[in-house]
């Protein structure tokens, strides 16, 4: 349960108080500092910010072959993975095959 910070290390922040009653979770403690909780609320923040950046940047990196992916779906609805490849890799991926 840890996080990937320096600061934050290893440990699970917070815990459960009880079990599970009629479907509800229990409240979770929380047995850190204010400033621990600001510390945790922006190594998240910075984290989902960069993968968010990260997959923007992969699908724009991607964007033509994409396309061409959701033109063939829309009109069969399914392809295999060789059609696939043949799309997304291009030549690359019918040399990878020889």
């Amino acid at each position: 349960y840890g996080m990937g910070d320096e600061d934050l290390g290893i440990v699970a922040y917070g815990e459960k108080q009880g079990t599970m009653f009629l479907g509800v979770d229990p409240a979770i403690t929380r047995n850190y500092s204010e400033q621990m909780a600001r510390h945790i609320d922006e190594f998240v923040r910075e984290t989902i910010q960069g993968q968010y950046k990260r997959a923007k940047d992969m699908v724009a990196k991607h964007q033509k072959k994409l396309d061409e992916l959701a033109a063939v779906l829309l009109k069969k609805e399914t392809m295999s993975l060789e059609e696939f490849l043949e799309i997304f890799e291009g030549e690359s991926g019918k040399e990878k095959k020889a």
